[in-house]
């Protein structure tokens, strides 16, 4: 585990995405404190996952759009 998570007492990370235009979504990454620390390129890919999904879930109409400009719109 890198220096900055190294002395933390807490399982998880907390990712919120608030794009524009879109509710807050929050996602919880285990930074594995039980088992074995997580590294950064773990870590990366998580915080890369939880945004693919968002993405993703925005495309697929999941996430309600709010009265914003069509500018910040996430996909096609």
């Amino acid at each position: 585990m890198f220096p900055t998570l190294n002395h933390t007492h807490f399982p998880y990370l907390k990712i919120i995405i608030a794009w524009p235009g879109y509710n807050t979504i929050e996602y919880l990454i285990e930074i594995g404190m039980i088992t074995a620390p997580i590294t950064r390129a773990q870590l990366a890919h998580q915080i890369a996952y939880a945004f693919f999904m968002f993405v993703n879930s925005c495309n697929d109409g999941n996430f309600t759009r709010t009265q914003s400009s069509h500018l910040w719109k996430v996909g096609g």
